[in-house]
């Protein structure tokens, strides 16, 4: 099975504009792989705020359908951090194999779903995708995912600022670092605490797989945090809300200018565990994506 995760900006462009094919084409190249297209909170809402106020339904009901009618999986990445920081804990404690995380649900209404609740229409029997889409676009709902997309971008670029202004000797070293945000993290999620916190984060630091989408967003954080000439809008820090779910898809696109903070942060996991390989799954657009796929088969 190939999973391929795509940003909003692909998803547009194959099913409003047939780019760099159809949808109907592009389904059976991936039909003929076992392949899907995995569709998760932050890329379908953001596909949606695209034809808020657009008055034709009936054309961007045409172009739902057609995205449903690809082969899907729907991915909850809102949990992959404290599932995978939860799992890590208990089998710390227990001194045991880590029983691995995994973020797919059954449909898309579930990849909004709070920690430990379940989706409010769970019940609704045959809740298309267009229906649910056409939901979210209604002024109270929309309006409220785009000011919780506005918020967290706010508060990760703020958090990003406040650490570069840090003094040089008042930064910790990185293993450090990680178990102080892995600390943070279990306190914030009110988790089961590790029995020693530091041998936790010595234990997590060394090992990428442990918690991999965890490290992936964390080492995205501490590239942001480097790189000071970059000068982040809030809009920007949403555009890496699809790192800690790089572990459980097989392909992804990212903008040019995530792909460059991907590709430094796939090289700095892989040095410290060599099974934790992503380098060759982050792709600038679709078509590049299905160049590669069609070259390796």
């Amino acid at each position: 099975m190939i999973r391929i995760l795509l940003d909003a900006k692909d998803l547009i462009e194959l099913v409003e504009r047939d780019k760099p094919m159809s949808v109907r084409d592009l389904s059976e190249f991936l039909r003929e792989r076992r392949g899907h297209i995995v569709l998760t909170f932050v890329n379908v809402s953001e596909f949606a705020d695209c034809f808020r106020g657009a008055s034709d339904r009936l054309y961007i009901r045409a172009m739902l359908q057609a995205l449903q009618a690809l082969p899907v999986m729907y991915l909850h990445e809102g949990l992959i951090e404290v599932c995978e920081i939860e799992a890590a804990v208990q089998a710390f404690n227990a001194s045991r194999a880590v029983n691995p995380h995994s973020p797919y649900v059954s449909r898309w209404d579930e990849t909004t779903t709070i920690r430990g609740q379940r989706s409010p229409v769970q019940m609704i029997v045959g809740y298309r995708l267009d229906m649910m889409i056409f939901d979210l676009l209604g002024d109270r709902e929309g309006q409220r995912l785009s000011d919780h997309r506005r918020n967290m971008g706010r508060m990760t670029r703020q958090k990003v600022v406040e650490e570069r202004n840090l003094p040089p000797e008042e930064r910790p070293k990185p293993r450090q670092a990680l178990t102080d945000a892995l600390q943070r993290k279990i306190e914030y999620w009110k988790l089961e605490k590790p029995k020693d916190m530091t041998a936790f984060g010595k234990w997590i630091y060394h090992d990428a797989t442990l918690c991999p989408g965890f490290r992936l967003g964390w080492e995205l954080f501490r590239s942001l945090v480097a790189n000071v000439t970059d000068e982040l809008q809030d809009t920007d820090v949403w555009d890496n809300a699809h790192f800690p779910a790089v572990p459980y898809v097989d392909h992804l696109t990212l903008d040019r200018r995530m792909l460059g903070y991907f590709g430094e942060v796939a090289n700095r996991i892989l040095k410290l565990t060599h099974a934790a390989d992503y380098r060759n799954r982050a792709h600038s657009n679709l078509e590049e994506l299905i160049q590669s796929l069609a070259a390796s088969t």
